[in-house]
């Protein structure tokens, strides 16, 4: 199915994204941040903001690519959509594990028996009864911003939070799946990856999402982040601007290169609008193809 989504899907990445704070991950594009994320056996969601703001999520597990959703499209339809999106607002990760990835990917490959439903539980009278069932799958109870959550195999309970004790009052999810395999749901092509690890051969390693930041600054091109900024105040001050040029320099010269296009992006927009910010944005992260030719850059004092 790859038009119509769960109630599950959209239900349970936005709790999870909630519940786990967003990284964000600055500079990079859809490609080059999938193949850090699958070089870096990443697991979690990456949650995307469109250019017109429409949201995104794509799960990982261990660095596959199982699954995403991109506004009411899932599936590969959705990954689809997303690879041939012109560039993304913000791009930010939600690292999960233990019962937090197994819910997400509960309410992917399994079945809704309860979905946020408001009650009063005393959650061990309800793991007692799950476990005479013989259920398997994920439970999990909001208690406000607070979520907790229990993986049961066939009525054993395998790993979760603190049980609380007593009656609580909360939001209750009960998701049955076996656990079996999924299937990947697409990668990157090799030679996106290929240059990607080129570029930034420490990326492909990585094991902390701490790291995946830096990861992806590292594929940024500071020179390429600059020739766009010539172009685009080229095209709208002419003659004047080498000056706007040798004052950003003094100003942001020194930042690494996320920092550079965030500062530049935003002079930009305060000075020309949001088209050119845009447009700046879309010239320093595409392919080195797209960055201006030689004719049209200046020299190294803008």
């Amino acid at each position: 199915m790859e038009t119509t989504t769960r109630s599950s899907v959209p239900y349970v990445f936005r709790l999870l994204a909630r519940a786990y704070p967003a990284q964000k991950l600055s500079g990079a594009a859809f490609e080059q941040s999938v193949a850090i994320l699958q070089g870096s056996e990443f697991s979690g969601l990456m949650t995307l903001e469109t250019r017109t703001g429409l949201l995104a999520r794509v799960l990982f597990q261990q660095g596959r690519l199982v699954y995403a959703l991109r506004g009411e499209v899932e599936g590969a339809k959705a990954l689809e959509q997303l690879r041939a999106e012109p560039g993304f607002n913000a791009i930010a990760l939600h690292p999960l594990e233990g019962p937090a990835l197994v819910l997400a990917l509960a309410a992917v490959f399994g079945e809704a028996r309860l979905l946020g439903y408001s009650t009063v539980v005393n959650v061990p009278v309800l793991l007692e009864r799950l476990g005479q069932e013989g259920f398997s799958g994920v439970v999990a109870l909001e208690l406000g911003l607070n979520l907790r959550a229990w993986v049961l195999r066939e009525g054993e309970l395998l790993e979760g939070s603190e049980v609380p004790e007593g009656e609580q009052r909360g939001r209750l999810s009960e998701l049955r799946w076996s656990g079996t395999p999924n299937p990947e749901l697409g990668a990157v092509e090799p030679a996106t990856a290929a240059r990607a690890a080129e570029a930034s051969p420490e990326a492909l390693a990585l094991a902390s999402p701490g790291e995946l930041e830096a990861a992806a600054e590292a594929l940024l091109n500071p020179e390429r982040i600059w020739q766009a900024a010539q172009e685009v105040i080229g095209s709208r001050f002419g003659s004047r601007a080498a000056g706007v040029m040798e004052r950003f320099r003094r100003d942001y010269g020194g930042l690494e290169s996320a920092q550079l296009l965030q500062s530049l992006s935003a002079q930009i927009e305060n000075v020309l609008g949001s088209y050119y910010a845009e447009r700046f944005r879309e010239m320093a992260t595409l392919a080195e193809d797209s960055t201006p030719s030689a004719g049209t850059q200046s020299d190294s004092r803008g």
